[in-house]
């Protein structure tokens, strides 16, 4: 027993260490979540900064005019904070107890143990609490200090929920798999590779949780979503590389040939290289879902049309919008999200024409000549914003109501 929780301990001080490690990675473009997160637990009467010998808001204003972030002495107090206040919440919700949650308790004991006494290890007097400290320590090591307070600011959801959606996003898109694979790289690649890696990871899994969150009925039941996801969506991940066209098969190979050339194996790279473009497979399984239509079939009309309306070079701009705020990032992050939900009804429409037969080419060309007035127009409208000199809310604000047109004649 003493041997199982010592390396449990170990375990959780490294990913602590990885978990620090990333936030120094995104200094100090976190520094205003953090900010606005530091002031919650001070309202919350959680938290003294002066006691803790955190930075004030003066301070934190100073850092960012010299783009400076939180040290990591700083940021290993923060992450101490977030998940005391974190534990101590979700034991009063239902989630401890979840069913799928049950491969915690079991895990925190010695094999020996887990096999002859099974039964008791279910009643454990502490098993809530053992299950709440290790789906803590995994939701912040990997999410970071500030994502659950964003989460909350930007969703309304409640912290249970938004764990339980992170809990989901995470098993769906087997990221503990992917950060293993990562561990195994230590004195093999370069330390900031592997944190590239992780970050990248990190935004597929909260973008994950914030699409769970706001298409999927709460609070999850844990088991069912993973279920009902997961085949599908590791079905049109492992053929990503024959689904991707134009701009996204050359984002895919070049992220996959910079991580071989750091010494990255190649199937980690080839996982990893395919993080951007699986997020929509969660969109796919829904529309597969709804429209009665195998993933794979609906996935090759996905990328095709995202090609053809050139849907990704307009992703890319509302990526690059700023996020200096809390406000700037909750626009940005709505608009994106209105243009990924945009693209997946727009897919359905398309599916909708052409027969089982039928090619993504033939069943574009069919809904082309279906509706070209309207799409002709709306073409016109997004290549004059994509060939813009710049971009900022009010022109892919127009961009987003061009495909809401498309949406609204098409409904």
């Amino acid at each position: 027993m003493c041997y199982q929780v010592g390396a449990l301990v170990l375990r959780n001080n490294y990913a602590q260490n990885v978990a620090i490690s990333n936030a120094l990675a995104q200094s100090p473009d976190m520094l205003h979540a953090q900010q606005r997160f530091l002031r919650h637990l001070v309202r919350e009467g959680h938290l003294d900064r002066a006691l803790e010998f955190l930075p004030t808001d003066r301070q934190i204003r100073e850092r960012l005019a010299q783009g400076q972030g939180l040290t990591s002495p700083e940021t290993a107090v923060l992450l101490a904070y977030t998940k005391i206040t974190v534990a101590d919440e979700l034991l009063h919700t239902t989630l401890p107890d979840d069913p799928y949650l049950r491969t915690l308790l079991h895990a925190y004991f010695p094999t020996a143990l887990r096999e002859k006494f099974a039964e008791q290890i279910d009643t454990h007097a502490l098993h809530r609490e053992i299950v709440t400290t290790v789906l803590v320590n995994d939701t912040v090591n990997t999410g970071g200090t500030s994502f659950l307070h964003r989460l909350r600011e930007e969703t309304g959801a409640s912290l249970e929920e938004i764990v339980r959606a992170q809990t989901a996003a995470r098993a769906i898109f087997e990221s503990s798999q992917v950060w293993d694979a990562v561990e195994a790289l230590d004195n093999v690649v370069a330390a900031d590779v592997q944190t590239r890696i992780r970050l990248h990871s990190r935004r597929l899994v909260e973008r994950g949780t914030r699409w769970l969150l706001n298409n999927r009925p709460q609070p999850l039941q844990l088991a069912e979503t993973i279920s009902f996801f997961s085949d599908g969506v590791e079905q049109v991940w492992s053929q990503l590389p024959k689904l991707l066209r134009g701009a996204d098969s050359e984002w895919y190979q070049r992220i996959h040939d910079e991580l071989t050339g750091a010494g990255v194996p190649d199937e980690l790279a080839t996982r990893v290289a395919g993080f951007s473009s699986a997020f929509p497979t969660l969109d796919i399984v829904a529309v597969a879902d709804r429209t009665s239509k195998d993933p794979m079939a609906v996935a090759e009309v996905y990328y095709d049309l995202g090609d053809r309306l050139g849907i990704t070079q307009l992703m890319d701009r509302i990526i690059e919008l700023p996020r200096a705020d809390r406000w700037q990032s909750m626009a940005r992050a709505s608009i994106r999200e209105d243009l990924y939900a945009a693209h997946a009804a727009l897919v359905a429409d398309v599916l909708t024409v052409g027969n089982g037969t039928s090619t993504p080419e033939q069943r574009f060309k069919a809904w082309e000549e279906k509706n070209a007035a309207i799409l002709g127009r709306a073409r016109t409208t997004l290549e004059e914003i994509r060939s813009s000199d710049a971009f900022d809310l009010a022109n892919l604000s127009v961009a987003m109501r061009t495909m809401r047109t498309l949406l609204r004649t098409h409904s």
